[in-house]
C-alpha cells in the first residue's frame, strides 16, 4: 500500500517507509533518505519534520552551479552547510555550527572569499592562539574553515592568492591505554558505589556500546533469558540541549 505522490508506503513487515530528498550531488543527482514508523501518520510527520530542515536549493530543481564573486565567507559557508547537512551526524553539523559561528565568522565572515590571502589566515590563527585555545580546538577550526574554502573553490570561486594552512598538532597529551590491572580496579570500584550511573559504565565495559546507544537502552531491550541486550536506538544531544532519539531500522 502506498500513499500516491507522498513517497510513503507500508512494508511487508508492517511498518511506513517515507522517503525523502536527502541531498544533491555536485551534478544535481539527487539522493535519498527513509524513515520508518508504526503508523502513516507518525511516519508522516517524521518526513515533514526532516523536510523543514533541508535547504531549499537541495529540494529544488534548481542546481546551484556558481556563487557571486563578491560572496563573503560567511555566504559561502550558508551554501556549504546545505552541502553537507544530511552527509554527516547531527552531532557533528551541530559542532560544525558551534565552530562557524563561535570561532570563525565573528572574524572572518564579512571577509570577501576573492580577497583571502594568508595574510588573512595567519592573524586568524594568531587571535585564535591569543584566545589560549588547545591545539585540538584549533584544529578543528582550521578544518572547517579549509573545508569551506575546498567547497567554494568546486563552485568556481578562487582567493587572491594561493592560500597554505599551517600544521596544528591535533593534541600532544600521550594517551595511556588501560591495562587489564586498571579495568579490574575500575570495576572493583563501581560495584563498591553502584548506582544508575556507576552501572551505565559497567555495562559500556563489559559489552562495548556507546554512550548514545546506553542512553537509548530501554527494559524492553534486555532479553534475561537468552542473556543479551538489543540496541534499537542511539541518542545524541545537539547544542542547544536537547536530546533526539534514532531507532535503527529492524
Amino acid at each position: 500500500m502506498s500513499r500516491k505522490g507522498e513517497n510513503i508506503r507500508k512494508r511487508k513487515d508492517g511498518r511506513w517507509e517515507a522517503r525523502y530528498i536527502k541531498s544533491r550531488d555536485e551534478d544535481g543527482s539527487i539522493r535519498y533518505g527513509y524513515l520508518y514508523a508504526k503508523t502513516y501518520r507518525e511516519v508522516k510527520e517524521k518526513k515533514n519534520k526532516k523536510i523543514s530542515e533541508i535547504p531549499y536549493e537541495v529540494l529544488s530543481q534548481k542546481k546551484v552551479t556558481e556563487l557571486s564573486p563578491n560572496a563573503t565567507l560567511e555566504e559561502v559557508s550558508l551554501y556549504w552547510k546545505g552541502k553537507i547537512r544530511h552527509t554527516v551526524k547531527d552531532s557533528t553539523y551541530s559542532n560544525y555550527e558551534t565552530i562557524l559561528n563561535n570561532q570563525i565568522l565573528p572574524i572572518l565572515g564579512s571577509t570577501p572569499f576573492k580577497d583571502l590571502s594568508n595574510k588573512n589566515i595567519w592573524c586568524f590563527l594568531q587571535k585564535k592562539m591569543e584566545q589560549d585555545l588547545s591545539n585540538g580546538t584549533i584544529h578543528v577550526i582550521l578544518s572547517v574553515l579549509k573545508n569551506i574554502l575546498n567547497y567554494a573553490q568546486s563552485m568556481g570561486l578562487y582567493p587572491a592568492e594561493s592560500l597554505k594552512f599551517p600544521r596544528i598538532a591535533a593534541g600532544c597529551n600521550e594517551i595511556k591505554i588501560m591495562e587489564p590491572d586498571d579495568y579490574r580496579i575500575l570495576e572493583k570500584r563501581l560495584m563498591e558505589n553502584l548506582d544508575n550511573f556507576t552501572f551505565g559504565i559497567l555495562l559500556c565495559m563489559h559489552t562495548g556500546i556507546r554512550v548514545g546507544e546506553l542512553s537509548g537502552l530501554q527494559w524492553g531491550d534486555f532479553n534475561f533469558n537468552r542473556k543479551n541486550i538489543q540496541i534499537k536506538r542511539t541518542v545524541t544531544r545537539n547544542r542547544v540541549g536537547r536530546r533526539y532519539y534514532y531507532r535503527f531500522p529492524l
